[in-house]
């Protein structure tokens, strides 16, 4: 877990067996494939939540509030969802898995 400690402090985060989430550049990189994955700035702030808070338990209500609206998206349970969905499948995923951009999902591998 990390401290809170602002985000332009954090230079990056291992995340398991190799996995590095660079919150200032706003990437998650596989360090084993090389592959790399950009988030958008709500992903950003929704993955560096729940390090910060992991030992907590977060309701949907104060995600919403300390990640969604502090940052100007819609705060919705489905856009929640989709989020969530998409971070499962960077950190828990064989690999940092690249995805073409989509702006529900908060991941965009730079192709437009």
């Amino acid at each position: 877990m990390i401290s809170h400690i602002p985000i332009n402090k954090i230079k990056s985060v291992i995340i398991g067996d190799g996995l590095v989430f660079r919150p200032h550049k706003n990437t998650l990189k596989d360090l084993a494939s090389g592959e790399m994955a950009t988030l958008n700035n709500v992903a950003t702030q929704l993955l560096l939540y729940l390090l910060q808070n992991g030992k907590e338990i977060s309701s949907r209500d104060e995600i919403l509030l300390n990640v969604f609206q502090h940052n100007g998206a819609r705060a919705t349970d489905a856009n929640l969802n989709q989020h969530i969905s998409a971070q499962s499948n960077n950190v828990y995923g064989s690999s940092c898995r690249t995805h073409r951009h989509n702006s529900a999902d908060g991941i965009s591998d730079g192709r437009r």
